[in-house]
């Protein structure tokens, strides 16, 4: 698996997000400037993209390969 904004490979540990759309920690850091305060925002919009990946491919009939 890849983060999905710099290419890094990741895995269940070391990422965030869901299979269909993982990012690694450099970059949930970056998107969060390092404020803790911005930690919450920024996972739901992670988990948004997800959502959203997931959907479109199960609307196209294909499930997401791990």
């Amino acid at each position: 698996m890849k983060c999905q904004i710099c290419g890094k490979k990741v895995n269940n540990d070391n990422s965030y997000g869901y299979y269909s759309f993982l990012i690694c920690q450099s970059c949930h850091n970056r998107l969060a400037k390092n404020n803790p305060k911005k930690f919450f925002d920024v996972m739901n919009f992670i988990f948004e993209c997800g959502k959203i990946r997931e959907e479109a491919i199960a609307k196209k009939g294909l499930q997401y390969e791990h």
